[in-house]
């Protein structure tokens, strides 16, 4: 995918990501995201469709490989 220049002027170039992301109030884990990331500045831009295949994704548990319990903590 091409990303073209970031607002800053920097180039983005595509990564691969973990990326967490909430759906209905829920957090979901996403391995191997592509992203478009400013060399720059590290902003990172994220193309439509990618969005919406995260909830898609989201949307069916036998999309997952894995669950994860996660400790919360309310800083103070």
């Amino acid at each position: 995918m091409t990303y073209g220049k970031c607002e800053c002027g920097g180039e983005v170039r595509e990564k691969k990501i973990t990326y967490i992301r909430r759906f209905n109030g829920q957090p979901y884990e996403f391995e191997n995201v592509p992203v478009g990331v400013c060399r720059d500045c590290g902003e990172r831009i994220f193309k439509g469709k990618v969005l919406e295949k995260l909830e898609h994704i989201a949307l069916d548990k036998r999309n997952f490989i894995k669950e994860l319990s996660l400790p919360v903590a309310e800083f103070h």
